[in-house]
């Protein structure tokens, strides 16, 4: 992930956990898995890499759904990692669109395709139901609204 921060924020979408795979996998990237969303507690694999005899692989878990997949960091990771696979090095360019530890990035020509873009967020996008009188704060932006 030469060239990426070292933190960034992806919007909303699921965070799978207890990922188990075969041979070698190297963790290019994790994502905090929130019991308070009820996750499991740990830094959870999002997006790795093996090789198999000559073969490259390449596995991330991100882009549930249209909007999802417009996530810069989706289209910045599969673009390299498609050169990575085809050549065994990266020479593209991070964007400065990339998002950092404190905000997210999308592209607007990506996400209108969804049909269900005009209706805000997928339930799964939500922040977690209020538990025990507290109530529930945050949650990713509104995908139609544009990233500050």
């Amino acid at each position: 992930m030469k060239g990426l921060p070292k933190m960034w924020m992806h919007q909303g979408d699921e965070l799978y956990s207890k990922l188990r795979g075969p041979g070698k996998m190297t963790v290019l990237a994790t994502a905090y898995s929130d019991p308070a969303n009820h996750g499991t507690g740990f830094d959870e694999p999002q997006v790795m890499v093996s090789q198999f005899g000559k073969g490259r692989v390449f596995h991330t878990t991100f882009g549930r759904d249209l909007v999802a997949l417009s996530s810069v960091v989706v289209v910045v990771t599969f673009q390299r990692v498609v050169e990575w696979a085809a050549t065994g090095k990266v020479t593209q360019p991070v964007p400065l669109s990339f998002p950092t530890a404190n905000s997210v990035s999308y592209r607007l020509d990506l996400a209108a395709k969804d049909p269900n873009y005009g209706k805000g967020l997928n339930p799964l996008d939500l922040p977690p139901a209020p538990r025990s009188g507290i109530p529930a704060t945050g949650g990713p932006p509104q995908p139609n609204s544009p990233p500050k």
